[in-house]
């Protein structure tokens, strides 16, 4: 794994660890994982995956997994399920190895390999599925913090700031919030996403979206992080992913 991935699945482990779940008010040890739960959904997703084109989108991956979740959730505790589903989904999507918080995964099967996109680009699936697990496990400062802190990072060096995949951040934080902070949050969720879930109803239009800004950039066109014209179009942004439907 890249150095950045290697960051990232260690403070997934500390989330999953030591974090209460985003309802929580207060952190608190979480209890110990329940493996045979967190198998039903990877043998899900293996299923899931051998079923997909090379390339397919994030909505083909999520929807079966939380129409699982839902069956599941009905006898039990629905936004664990939720939680469960997200766990699974963002660490394929993102090529990291299930078995680096589920030792016991060697020994599972491994699902076929695909491209997962959203709006057409794998970066957004993978934003998009991080911050909804960081969200859904410690809630929605943390996740937007580090959304930030990434493209902050590439804009130092790495591919360049992109409103696009912040657009990404934010829509996923709010549907790990959505998904992971109540059993009646995230029964809601699961009725509209078996009713039919596609990407405009879950992802914000990413159209007049800047990418690719070198810092200097980023300062000079839109006064950096903080400045009027950047929070103008991060406002712009959170308009887009408050009239959502799969979250109204």
């Amino acid at each position: 794994m890249r150095p950045e991935s290697n960051i990232l699945v260690a403070l997934l482990l500390g989330i999953l660890a030591f974090a209460s779940p985003a309802r929580a008010q207060q952190p608190a040890p979480r209890p110990t994982p329940n493996l045979a739960q967190w198998r039903a959904y990877h043998e899900r997703l293996v299923d899931v995956a051998s079923q997909l084109a090379p390339q397919s989108s994030l909505v083909d991956l999520l929807q079966p997994m939380l129409a699982l979740a839902e069956t599941r959730g009905r006898t039990g505790d629905a936004a664990e399920e939720s939680r469960s589903v997200l766990l699974a989904v963002a660490f394929y999507v993102n090529g990291w190895p299930i078995s680096a918080v589920v030792p016991e995964a060697r020994a599972w099967p491994s699902p076929a390999r695909r491209t997962i996109v959203l709006r057409g680009r794998g970066d957004l699936a993978q934003h998009f599925t991080v911050s909804a697990l960081i969200a859904a496990m410690a809630g929605e400062p943390l996740a937007a913090m580090i959304g930030l802190y990434k493209e902050l990072r590439d804009a130092r060096g790495g591919s360049g700031f992109s409103f696009s995949d912040l657009a990404a951040d934010r829509a996923g934080t709010i549907f790990g919030q959505v998904a992971g902070t109540s059993d009646e949050s995230a029964h809601q969720l699961h009725r509209k996403v078996a009713a039919g879930l596609t990407e405009d109803a879950m992802m914000p239009a990413i159209a007049g979206l800047p990418d690719n800004l070198s810092e200097a950039e980023l300062t000079r066109r839109f006064g950096g992080v903080g400045g009027a014209a950047y929070n103008t179009l991060v406002a712009e942004i959170d308009a887009r992913v408050g009239r959502l439907p799969l979250f109204r």
